[in-house]
């Protein structure tokens, strides 16, 4: 009995060792696509979205690239988080230093969407505005303290125009008082850490 304990103890940590060695895609991520104050015609703000899932586990899907640019001083990095095909949030060409920080130039796409809605809007380091809706700030590229290579940034949509029907959103942290908050985005194991 007492060898058929020992065994079973054995065989306990050694799966749960491997699943600390998980080596793929894995997100960390809540958002709340939400009425912008004072719109007419907005009916509800939309459920608190919340992601912690690894690429793949109940119909979720994630992809993560991060890029070194001709030269070596830029990176580009894009993310694509979907929620069993219903919820997506997804960053496209951000280019920032190679360290991390803030984006530099144009190009960077921000794009949510909830059930057929599609809202979306370009991106930068600076507070939102008509014509950079989203603001993508505090990039990092690093390490997790697991070990893990990892990517973090912060995002905040003001008025993210609807693709198809042109109303406009707001994509802000999830709750009561995150209305006025960017929410935080962390993946690991992106291709290109």
């Amino acid at each position: 009995m007492l060898r058929f304990a020992s065994l079973l103890l054995m065989m306990t940590l050694a799966l749960a060792g491997c699943a600390d060695d998980d080596p793929r895609l894995y997100a960390d991520a809540a958002w709340k696509v939400r009425c912008p104050a004072g719109a007419m015609g907005c009916p509800q703000d939309d459920p608190d979205r919340q992601v912690t899932v690894f690429n793949g586990q109940a119909d979720h899907r994630i992809s993560c690239q991060v890029e070194l640019l001709p030269g070596g001083v830029q990176q580009r990095f894009s993310f694509d988080i979907e929620l069993a095909r219903q919820y997506r949030m997804q960053l496209l060409s951000a280019i920032v230093p190679r360290d991390g920080g803030s984006i530099m130039g144009t190009g960077c796409r921000m794009l949510v969407s909830e059930g057929v809605n599609t809202y979306s809007g370009n991106c930068g380091a600076s507070v939102p505005s008509e014509d950079q809706p989203c603001q993508v700030n505090g990039i990092t590229f690093g390490t997790s303290m697991d070990g893990y290579p990892q990517a973090t940034a912060n995002v905040l949509c003001r008025n993210a125009r609807n693709e198809t029907t042109g109303e406009v959103r707001d994509i802000t942290s999830p709750g009561a008082a995150g209305a006025s908050m960017s929410t935080a985005v962390r993946l690991l194991n992106c291709s290109g850490l």
